[in-house]
């Protein structure tokens, strides 16, 4: 049985475009993974740290809900107001499951950041990056800044 040349050529020509088809469909979908947005995972409503005097360790309102469950690493910073420079930090890498976080209302500035920040009298804000790992491996950054409280 002889197959004629175009018969050869149009089937090569629908694999060629099948394949074509299999291939963009690939890459719409990692396309589509990856250009969700951190806040399909985590959503951060406030950071709140009272004003307080030196040589105390205030409570903290760190309200947050994870929308999704991933892996993540959260960097808190304390920066100086007037200078603008980061003068403590601390950080916390693990699993943070979807649905609300319990509450906790003994968490304090040293618990948040991890270690005792010594601050000296001045205006300050706490910084944090999130490091959002979701189960898909596509990183994600969620930047959220805290209000600026006074130490006295």
């Amino acid at each position: 049985m002889k197959l004629k040349a175009s018969t050869v050529w149009s089937t090569a020509t629908a694999l060629v475009a099948l394949w074509a088809i299999v291939q963009l469909s690939n890459q719409m979908n990692t396309y589509r993974l990856n250009a969700r947005p951190a806040s399909d995972y985590l959503e951060v409503r406030s950071i709140n740290v009272p004003d307080f005097s030196v040589g105390t360790n205030p409570p903290v309102v760190f309200d947050y809900n994870v929308v999704e469950s991933f892996d993540g690493y959260a960097r808190f910073a304390i920066v100086d107001m007037k200078s603008n420079k980061e003068v403590c930090s601390g950080w916390t890498l693990k699993r943070y499951e979807a649905g609300p976080p319990p509450p906790d209302p003994d968490t304090t500035l040293d618990d948040l950041m991890g270690q005792h920040c010594a601050l000296g009298a001045g205006q300050y804000v706490v910084k944090l990056t999130m490091k959002i790992t979701p189960d898909n491996g596509f990183v994600k950054h969620k930047p959220v800044t805290g209000n600026i409280f006074k130490v006295s």
